[in-house]
């Protein structure tokens, strides 16, 4: 009913938000890119199967005339987030239309960092190694594929581009039309033959699949607390199918608290994005 779908998604939702949300049984608020902007959520007794959320998001250290925009399309933009999900929940769904949008607007925010420093060549090199491995696995270059699900494997896995916050770096892969635990296996042992994902600190998984109507899915936090479990959830709440997704942390020396699962669940959610637009 109503009443247990809400209970289910404000625990998913705090899973993934952890300490920048705030939520009660029937409104939440939560905080995105480190406090500058806030979004709001009022859920209706008779969501989400007749009514839809009111949501705001709301800059709160830019009052440029794009923010308000945004301000602007965030509350209509709820209203469509609803219809789409057809009497199911959809405030997390919203939560990263809105993050998108706000993304898109501000474009790359690191450009005037100084590019000559020592760290932020080592992290250049760093990114160009993983470049490297990108590329190999596009090829197809992993040695002779006696296994047939390797090799099957292999043409479905696909490692997104990093992203870099306070000197760590994330990167996302994901196997697409995962079918069995054959599956899941095979993606860990093509992604450990690279050089770096074996060094990376901590490398974790979750995976989805269906079995009949059922799911098979679990996770491995790979030493990083409570990570796969809040990944798993974002495929819980995303309604993503027969998926695997690694999430790689090479940590940079920044500690970066809760912040840090905030962006191993972008990166995945970026990458599912990027493999279903390509699929």
């Amino acid at each position: 009913d109503d009443a247990s779908k809400r209970r289910d998604e404000l625990d998913a939702l705090r899973a993934i938000y952890a300490d920048d949300i705030v939520a009660c049984a029937d409104a939440l608020t939560v905080t995105l890119f480190d406090g500058a902007w806030r979004c709001a959520v009022e859920l209706p007794r008779s969501y989400p199967s007749t009514s839809a959320p009111k949501g705001d998001a709301l800059a709160l250290k830019s009052r440029t005339t794009r923010a308000m925009e945004i301000e602007r399309w965030a509350s209509e933009a709820m209203l469509d987030a609803w219809e789409a999900a057809r009497g199911e929940v959809c405030v997390f769904d919203w939560l990263e239309r809105v993050r998108r949008e706000i993304e898109d607007a501000e474009g790359d925010e690191d450009e005037g960092e100084d590019a000559n420093s020592d760290d932020s060549t080592s992290l250049e090199d760093e990114l160009a190694a993983i470049a490297a491995e990108n590329a190999r696995r596009a090829r197809g270059d992993g040695g002779g594929d006696g296994d047939a699900t390797i090799a099957d494997v292999r043409r479905r896995l696909t490692s997104h581009e990093p992203i870099v916050e306070k000197k760590s770096i994330f990167q996302a892969h994901v196997c697409r039309n995962a079918t069995s635990m054959d599956d899941v296996d095979a993606t860990l042992k093509i992604l450990a033959e690279s050089r770096k994902f074996r060094e990376a600190t901590h490398n974790i998984l979750a995976y989805r699949i269906e079995h009949g109507s059922t799911f098979r899915q679990d996770f491995d936090d790979d030493g990083e607390t409570a990570a796969g479990g809040r990944l798993l959830r974002v495929l819980q709440l995303s309604d993503a199918r027969n998926v695997v997704v690694v999430v790689s942390r090479w940590y940079g020396g920044v500690k970066l608290g809760p912040k840090r699962f905030q962006v191993i669940n972008t990166v995945a959610l970026d990458a599912l994005a990027a493999t279903a637009a390509n699929a």
